[in-house]
């Protein structure tokens, strides 16, 4: 049972990945609808480029991490396994089928 304090990590993980796509999406809704040669300044549609594009580097290093985690989760259940089955191993009598 968790207590009300504890955060659910792959759910919060999700979320915020949910939450970076849709705002990629909008970026790239934003830069399609932006004007490319403003009158002044930097184009709108070069800021809403960069907004793209580090939202993408923020959901591409988060997706990784998740993968990463899971995979550190995955080892280590398959090192218990190897635990349990070199113990069972090492008790096991060895007998010689003597030819």
């Amino acid at each position: 049972m968790k207590s009300p304090n504890h955060l659910d990590t792959d759910e919060v993980r999700k979320k915020l990945c949910q939450m970076l796509l849709e705002g990629i999406h909008d970026a790239e809704i934003l830069v399609k609808a932006a004007d490319p040669h403003p009158k002044r300044g930097v184009s709108p549609k070069i800021r809403w480029m960069a907004m793209m594009a580090l939202l993408s580097r923020i959901w591409d290093r988060t997706i990784h991490n998740m993968d990463a985690e899971e995979i550190k989760q995955e080892i280590q259940r398959l090192e218990g396994l190897i635990a349990e089955l070199h113990e069972k191993s090492s008790k096991t009598p060895v007998t010689s089928t003597g030819a």
